[in-house]
């Protein structure tokens, strides 16, 4: 059992750096990594590295805070060191990324794959990226949101929308705003959701919908984030799964039922944009320390 999951992100990024550059005081104490340029280990990840332009223990060092952050973030604590550690491929180019990921990857920059054994606990985690492009490392965060949520449902595939909704609001400012973009237009073109469809499609809509159902998962899963503590959302889709979303949006936000939560993210959004000059985004960012990133790949 296993699923996989791609994205394409935006951000600018460095190369070339051999060794763990220092932290500032402020920063986040340094994560313990072994290795040379092309392979690393950490507490919770194996990185292999084909690209000169990266350094595998930069790598891992920003898979390690990025593990932590998305960790406090959606359930408040982090979680012990992972058994079966995370596998991070830096490919040298498109054509082993493809070789990796199969042939639908080709719009794509980065990806996650997560496979569960027959007791439904994770068996391999996995996250390819491509090291041609500044755009590969942008995408770990997005990824790496997929990974950690397959440890929180108990082997169970988180539902479509809120999968995605999680991972873009680890995306950059820049990437999230296209998404805004995007759900404007679908609510003005009718290609948007009713949050009844929004919440019960299982598989990717229409290539017309797409752009409008990644924004709207993003919009929608601030709401609920925003809503109460963030670490709720993570039990709010435990409860679903469990007992269908009227009686999980009731015990978790003291929402009635679907049709409650369309009307309260309809007045979230208008809400925000009362406070934004007309925008609606929903201003969540979860960043970390951009030298990590810098350090990770440096631009020539």
């Amino acid at each position: 059992m296993f699923w996989i999951a791609c994205s394409l992100a935006l951000l600018a990024a460095d190369t070339d750096v051999l060794s763990v550059s220092p932290r500032s005081a402020a920063s986040s104490p340094q994560p313990s990594v072994r290795g040379c340029q092309w392979q690393a280990t950490s507490a919770n990840f194996v990185v292999r590295n084909y690209a000169a332009s990266h350094d595998a223990r930069q790598v891992a060092e920003h898979c390690e805070r990025w593990r932590a952050k998305l960790q406090k973030y959606w359930i408040a604590t982090e979680q012990e060191s992972w058994t079966i550690k995370c596998d991070v491929v830096v490919h040298a180019g498109i054509g082993t990324y493809l070789h990796a990921v199969g042939a639908g990857g080709r719009q794509t920059f980065g990806s996650s794959l997560i496979r569960f054994d027959d007791a439904k606990h994770v068996a391999r985690r996995l996250i390819d990226f491509r090291g041609d492009s500044p755009l590969g490392i942008a995408a770990v965060p997005h990824e790496m949101t997929h990974i950690i949520l397959a440890d929180l449902l108990g082997g169970r595939q988180p539902p479509r929308w809120a999968d995605e909704g999680m991972a873009i609001l680890a995306d950059t400012h820049e990437k999230q705003m296209l998404h805004e973009r995007d759900l404007t237009s679908g609510l003005a073109n009718r290609a948007a959701f009713r949050i009844a469809e929004l919440l019960t499609i299982e598989t990717y809509p229409a290539a017309s919908r797409i752009p409008a159902f990644y924004g709207q998962s993003a919009s929608l899963t601030a709401c609920l984030a925003q809503r109460d503590d963030p670490a709720k959302f993570v039990e709010f889709l435990r409860r679903s799964l469990d007992t269908g979303y009227d009686t999980a949006l009731r015990d978790i936000y003291k929402i009635d039922n679907i049709a409650d939560l369309e009307n309260h993210w309809h007045s979230h959004r208008q809400s925000l944009a009362q406070r934004n000059s007309g925008s609606a985004f929903h201003g969540v960012r979860l960043a970390i320390n951009e030298t990590v990133l810098e350090a990770a790949s440096r631009a020539d």
